[in-house]
């Protein structure tokens, strides 16, 4: 399995260009196909509960419709591509206003738009 090891930098789009992304893993590509079927074992015996919000899927950039609908888009995010923004286009059509990152490193937040972070 890809690790930290195999550093690479993706590109995302950007507001009047693109903007390299630092990650720590080969994530959203056709590198993780292999644990594919072992992720969506695991996701299978991990109890979901339904969300207190909407949760819009960088995956398809829509609303997940229920549970299974939620496993099945984890399972696809580990090969998908990242549809970043489209997926912050569709928050702030649905209302969203305000964005903020959680967890290490500040790298998502870099593609959204100033007013909107």
């Amino acid at each position: 399995m890809p690790s930290g090891s195999l550093r690479r930098r993706p590109w995302t789009p950007r507001l009047g260009g693109w903007l390299a992304l630092d990650v720590g893993a080969l994530f959203h590509c056709s590198l993780m196909a292999e644990i594919a079927e072992q992720f969506a074992a695991a996701l299978a015996e991990t109890t979901f509960h339904p969300p207190a919000m909407n949760v819009v899927s960088s995956v398809t950039a829509t609303p997940m419709g229920d549970l299974a609908e939620a496993r099945e888009v984890l399972r696809q995010q580990l090969t998908a591509r990242v549809r970043w923004t489209e997926t912050v286009a569709r928050m702030a059509a649905d209302g969203v206003r305000r964005f903020v990152e959680v967890g290490p490193g500040a790298r998502a937040l870099r593609a959204v738009p100033q007013d909107r972070a």
